[in-house]
């Protein structure tokens, strides 16, 4: 019971929904948790070149030689707030269509009350349990363009996402919003490709019932992956051995967070 009324408060912290004008509403996507990332420190600019590249940097999806699905569901915050992530990408001759859904989901959160006897927070019986639900559905396309100035190819890629937010039971408000990522990679050296990652440009509001409105920032991703070991076009050559080094920059607009940045490793022993 405890450990319900703490989950949703950590949301509600986090996401403000519906509680104050001018806050700033929480993207699902803008961390994916699942087993690469998570193995990477949080890395995934340069390591897109999969199903997850439709949220993390859809302009890696132009890396795709065949169709990708990918999924994961876990538990967060005391194991009460459900996530949930699918993505699938197809490259075309026309070039990489996506289409990825994430979302978090925390239900049976206990209203409470300030007790005027006791002046202490008590369950208020009286009140519906609380669900919350925040799920964000995107669209991606990313294409390569070759461009005289430059040697290689330019990936280029982008999301129209399609945000929902609800809160329900006792509670109850609901709000939407279109937000929009622009993604470009590029590879300047055999051994180092870099790329970014725009995320909510938009950065549109979340228009709650009653009035009260959210702003929906997000980061500037900027990261680069190193090709460290390999049998060819690494800095340094092995006959069998793999080993990828990869940095991520955040920089935030619009959000409560703070800049932060990651380091990850990817290590091939055959």
């Amino acid at each position: 019971m405890t450990k319900r009324i703490l989950s949703l408060l950590v949301l509600v912290l986090a996401t403000a929904p519906a509680l104050a004008v001018g806050g700033a509403a929480l993207d699902p996507s803008q961390t994916l948790y699942n087993a690469r990332q998570l193995g990477m420190g949080g890395v995934a600019i340069g390591f897109s070149d999969d199903a997850n590249g439709v949220l993390s940097n859809p302009s890696g999806l132009t890396n795709l030689e065949f169709p990708q699905l990918t999924g994961s569901s876990r538990k967060l915050v005391l194991d009460e707030v459900r996530y949930t992530l699918f993505g699938w990408a197809i490259p075309t001759e026309w070039g990489t269509f996506g289409l990825a859904y994430t979302g978090l989901n925390t239900g049976g959160s206990l209203p409470t009350m300030l007790d005027p006897a006791s002046q202490r927070i008590i369950i208020d019986a009286s009140q519906e349990s609380i669900s919350y639900d925040n799920n964000v559905l995107a669209l991606s396309y990313a294409r390569n363009f070759k461009l005289a100035q430059l040697p290689n190819a330019l990936a280029v890629g982008g999301n129209l996402k399609f945000f929902n937010q609800t809160l329900s039971g006792s509670l109850y408000s609901k709000a939407s919003t279109i937000g929009l990522d622009l993604a470009a990679s590029y590879q300047p050296l055999t051994w180092l490709s870099v790329g970014a990652n725009l995320q909510d440009l938009l950065e549109g509001n979340l228009a709650w019932n009653g009035g009260a409105s959210d702003k929906l920032g997000g980061f500037y991703k900027l990261g680069c992956k190193m090709y460290i070991l390999g049998a060819s076009h690494e800095a340094y050559s092995t006959n069998q051995q793999k080993l990828y080094g990869g940095i991520d920059l955040d920089i935030p607009h619009s959000t409560m967070s703070g800049a932060g940045y990651h380091l990850g490793l990817e290590y091939y022993p055959l």
